[in-house]
């Protein structure tokens, strides 16, 4: 598996790193994002992701947010995905987002999954990545 580390500087101190994984054989990416998230975060890592996967098959992208604050509007959340088409993304890709339902940004996650399941992308929220996983490669 190939390991991408990236990092982000925000301001002064605050770094907010986000990490990739890509195992090239299984076309799988595991994204890992800690810290304060902005919009350009959110952006420059799916290009990151997206350049990385093969585009010949369908992707798997496994997300994880750990003690995350989410630096996003409404509108930013309900646009996300208007960059995937763009950098390659196919409707035959699956995303799983891994959130705890306790997290503060649960109910922006659940929102994005909507806005993406409605307009036919595959894309789940999870309580926990086994659940995510399963759903991922069944």
């Amino acid at each position: 598996m190939e390991v991408l580390t990236l990092f982000c500087v925000i301001v002064g101190e605050m770094k907010m790193p986000w990490n990739l994984e890509f195992d090239s054989e299984l076309n799988f990416i595991i994204t890992v994002y800690s810290g304060d998230v902005t919009k350009q975060d959110i952006e420059e890592s799916t290009k990151a992701s997206l350049s990385k996967v093969h585009k010949d098959r369908p992707a798997l992208f496994l997300t994880e947010f750990e003690d995350v604050v989410l630096r996003l509007t409404t509108l930013d959340i309900y646009s996300v995905f208007e960059q995937w088409i763009p950098l390659g993304a196919t409707r035959e890709n699956r995303s799983a987002l891994v959130v705890s339902e306790s997290s503060s940004i649960f109910e922006d996650v659940k929102f994005h999954e909507t806005v993406c399941r409605n307009r036919s992308w595959k894309v789940r929220v999870f309580r926990d990545r086994e659940e995510a996983m399963n759903w991922l490669f069944g």
